[in-house]
């Protein structure tokens, strides 16, 4: 039975697949909005690249669950962990500067146009600590449909290859067991049914042939 997300609405493969194409619009967009603002070229050789890089790795999703390769959800769930931790550490820096900005006017010595730049940049940091643990919640949700969707993978893989396992081989193993005795099924009746009618054909009493 297949696993389910998204409060059992929809499968684990395609809420991975739904959160891998959310994924591909809103990277693409932020780095190639990125390397647009940037001014050197090796800033935007940087962001090119990385652009490249979480594009093959969102689409491997679709690949993985096509080929039901589970092997290749590995890249996006290390990428997906990544930004989890990357946003955990961008909360922790904000809160700490977002503290410090609103300490420091308290001390009574900063000019009033002073005082409403740190209350600005106090905001600023406020709200960016929030959307940063924002950011760290939906990846880990995002983590957890990627796992989810690796175990399903993994046990489908394992589970095919314990049935080939259990699939025998007869003929020094050019086909399967269940087919060899198909075929010999097959065979038995055509000479069972060929030796009694032959039989039957000789004899010579209707008793005899009865019995055939």
């Amino acid at each position: 039975m297949e696993r389910s997300c998204c409060c059992g609405k929809i499968s684990i493969t395609r809420g991975a697949m739904a959160l891998a194409v959310v994924s591909i619009i809103v990277s693409e967009v932020y780095l190639l909005a990125s390397m647009y603002h940037v001014r050197t070229i090796d800033n935007k050789l940087v962001y090119g690249v990385l652009s490249i890089l979480a594009l093959v790795v969102y689409i491997s999703v679709f690949v993985a669950i096509k080929k039901r390769i589970c092997n290749l959800m590995i890249p996006v769930i290390a990428l997906t962990a990544f930004l989890a931790i990357f946003a955990f550490l961008k909360f922790i820096v904000a809160i700490f500067t977002w503290s410090c900005s609103t300490v420091i006017p308290s001390f009574g010595v900063t000019l009033a146009s002073c005082a409403e730049k740190n209350r600005r940049e106090s905001d600023l940091f406020f709200f960016f600590a929030l959307f940063c643990i924002h950011v760290m919640i939906a990846a880990l949700w995002m983590l957890s449909v990627y796992w989810d969707c690796y175990n399903h993978l993994k046990e489908r893989e394992l589970r095919r290859l314990h049935y080939s396992a259990m699939e025998r081989s007869c003929c020094f193993g050019k086909i399967s067991v269940t087919r060899g005795a198909l075929a010999l099924a097959v065979v038995s009746i055509i000479v069972s049914e060929s030796t009694l009618l032959s039989s039957m054909f000789h004899v010579s009493t209707i008793d005899n042939r009865l019995v055939l």
